[in-house]
């Protein structure tokens, strides 16, 4: 009889060769020899993946990155839904993606909101591109990452003009 490496597993009797092992998906590891069923491929932990098949140590699971999330056994890390963003290494769940806020935009798989750029405003949570930034009014003025538009008036103008 063939012993199985790590990262594979045999559930058949009678085999004659290693290419009889099945690779451990993608997803899991597993360290031991010998194994004879998926059962024995040890499912990564949640905030990590792995993108291989047939991995022989936990090492093989990466830590999940910002604007993903991964949950346990997770063969790729999980983008956050555009709307969202994540700052943090290590997520588990999409419930640790955050509503992105006012003045701002969260394309798919962000790790930080965008800013509008200056000359536009965004009055919305959640949004998830570039279109969602509105261009200011004629007669008012939006620095970056604003969320609403602020009035020209003669006191700003001599405001500005003094900073000048």
């Amino acid at each position: 009889p063939v012993s199985c490496q790590a990262g594979t597993y045999n559930p058949n009797n009678g085999s004659q060769s290693l290419t009889e092992c099945s690779l451990c998906p993608a997803g899991t590891y597993n360290s031991n020899s010998s194994s004879l069923s998926i059962t024995d491929c040890f499912l990564c932990p949640v905030g990590t993946y792995n993108p291989n098949n047939g991995s022989a140590s936990i090492t093989a699971c990466l830590q999940c990155v910002p604007g993903n999330y991964c949950p346990e056994g997770s063969a790729s890390a999980v983008p956050c839904v555009a709307g969202t963003y994540n700052p943090n290494n290590s997520s588990q769940s999409i419930t640790e993606c955050f509503e992105c806020p006012i003045g701002n935009y969260c394309p798919e798989g962000s790790a930080t909101p965008t800013p509008c750029s200056a000359g536009t405003y965004n009055p919305n949570n959640s949004s998830a591109s570039v279109s969602a930034c509105l261009q200011c009014p004629s007669g008012n003025y939006c620095p970056l990452e604003s969320s609403f538009f602020i009035p020209c008036s003669p006191l700003n103008k001599l405001t500005s003009f003094a900073r000048n």
